[in-house]
Formats: structure tokens, C-alpha cells, sequence
């Protein structure tokens, strides 16, 4: 493929992110400060979301960060969300679902609250893991869709010659937690996984993939392009471990996304 086309693919999907970095908290944050873990900021009288494990218990979901969406907007990747408010995710640490299929809705749960300046720190429930506090370093980034994400009829070696091209290390250390943009990909692209789940599929069984029809597949596929990256977050030493050093995936339809039906987000957990 003419290089030149393939960089114009490739700068056409592009797409806005906010990248995280953790850093020490040092004093406690204030209220409505972007962070993860510590004990977020919640509305008067919240009831904290729990999920019923394969075991037979019901455990309060960990608390993993919270993104004060003042903070997105003046790194230039509003549009999607709101430009107001706080923005809270849950995932259940202790069974971690991997997210493959409809028995694991409710095991991660995001949260807009568009009342930043009346919300209280709330301790976190017993039974729940608490992950340290810390504050986080707000960086605007232009991302690009990986060499499997693309949908381009290009070698991997043509790929990473375009994007270094346009300024983009293909070799960059991932980034510990994004929100929106592109994801970095460890087991390979997940929007149709989402789409397949959405629709009450086992994905995590070769059923999940018997596809009816030629026509069943094409709308799948169709519909899985709907999908956008909503926030990920890596593991490491001082926070979270997601399965064997990976990382955990919250996704959304960009309809909901606009019509802020949070509710409607879906959690997938990759490793190596």
C-alpha cells in the first residue's frame, strides 16, 4: 500500500484521549480531585454497588478512580462526555470477570455525578478492597488505532513505518489509565466482543461466535464499529492487578455515550 494513503487511513481514525499518570497523593486530595483509589467522593446517601460472584457472595465493588470532567474539557477531549461533573468507576477486584459474557454485567459500574461541589468523601464498605490513594497528572493526547484495530490491507512493518512517520512511537510505553482515544491492546481488538455480549452472548465459549447467518455476521461487525473506548487502566505495583498484569477495559456504545446512559457500559479484562 502507498505509504501516503496508509498515513492518511491512519490520520483519519485518529482519535482524542486524556492519558493518566498516578502520582503520590501526599496531603489528602480535596473533594472532586481527579484520583484513583482512596475513598471517592460520593452524593449524600449513595448506595454502593455490589455484585453477586459465582460463589454464591455478593461483594461491594473496589473503588478505582474518579475524573473530575473539568479537568477533560481543558485538555481538549470534550464532545462525548459532559463538560461538568465527576466520573466514577467500580470494578469487583477479588473474582476480577473477565467481562466475556451477560453473567458479568454489574461486576464493573461507572457513575456520573453532575454535582462535583456537593458530594462527600465516603468510606469504603468492609469486604471491598480499598487501593491506595493517589492524585493523577492530566495529559491531552492524540491517539491511533493499532496495527489490528485498522482496517487497512497493510503489513505490520508498512503500519509502524506510517505511524512513526507521523510522529507516533509504536514501541511507547502504554499509558497506566486513558480515558477515550484508542485502547493500547493486549489480546487484540474487543468491539466485537462488546457487541456480541450486548446481545446476550457467551463469549468466552465457541458458541459465543456461531453466527446464524452471513448477514447475522456482517450486522455484528456493523454494529460493533459503534463501540468507543470509555476508560482503561493498567496494572501495577502500588495499585490494582488485573488478572496477570493486564488491563481492564470500560466500553460504550457513542449513542450512549451522548445521551449519558453510563448505566450502559461494559467492562473487558485482558492479559498476557
Amino acid at each position: 500500500m502507498d505509504i501516503d494513503v496508509l498515513k492518511g487511513r491512519i490520520t483519519a481514525a485518529a482519535r482524542n484521549a486524556v492519558r493518566l499518570d498516578p502520582k503520590p497523593a501526599g496531603a489528602p486530595l480535596g473533594a472532586g480531585e481527579t484520583k484513583f483509589g482512596g475513598r471517592p467522593d460520593l452524593p449524600y446517601g449513595f448506595e454502593w454497588p455490589r455484585f453477586a460472584c459465582e460463589d454464591g457472595e455478593t461483594r461491594p465493588l473496589a473503588f478505582l478512580a474518579q475524573i473530575n470532567l473539568a479537568d477533560v474539557s481543558a485538555h481538549g477531549a470534550g464532545g462525548l462526555l459532559p463538560e461538568t461533573g465527576l466520573l466514577s468507576f467500580f470494578y469487583e477486584t477479588e473474582t476480577q470477570p473477565w467481562g466475556f459474557t451477560p453473567d458479568d454485567a454489574g461486576s464493573a459500574r461507572v457513575y456520573w455525578f453532575d454535582c462535583a461541589g456537593t458530594l462527600v468523601p465516603t468510606d469504603v464498605p468492609e469486604g471491598a478492597e480499598m487501593l491506595p490513594e493517589r492524585g493523577a497528572e492530566l495529559c491531552g493526547e492524540l491517539t491511533v488505532p493499532a496495527y489490528e484495530e485498522l482496517d487497512s490491507e497493510c503489513g505490520y512493518e508498512e503500519y509502524c513505518e506510517a505511524v512513526s512517520l507521523l510522529g507516533f512511537d509504536p514501541d511507547a510505553e502504554p499509558a497506566y489509565a486513558r480515558l477515550l482515544g484508542w485502547p493500547e491492546l493486549i489480546q487484540g481488538p474487543m468491539e466485537e466482543e462488546c457487541e456480541r455480549v450486548s446481545r446476550g452472548r457467551d463469549c468466552g465459549t465457541p458458541e459465543g461466535y456461531a453466527d446464524g447467518s452471513g448477514a447475522e455476521s456482517a450486522d455484528i461487525a456493523a454494529k460493533a464499529r459503534e463501540w468507543r473506548l470509555l476508560f482503561c487502566m493498567g496494572s501495577d505495583d502500588d495499585g490494582a492487578m488485573f488478572g496477570d498484569c493486564g488491563n481492564i477495559y470500560f466500553w460504550m456504545r457513542e449513542s450512549d455515550l451522548r445521551e449519558r446512559r453510563f448505566e450502559k457500559a461494559q467492562l473487558i479484562l485482558q492479559c498476557g
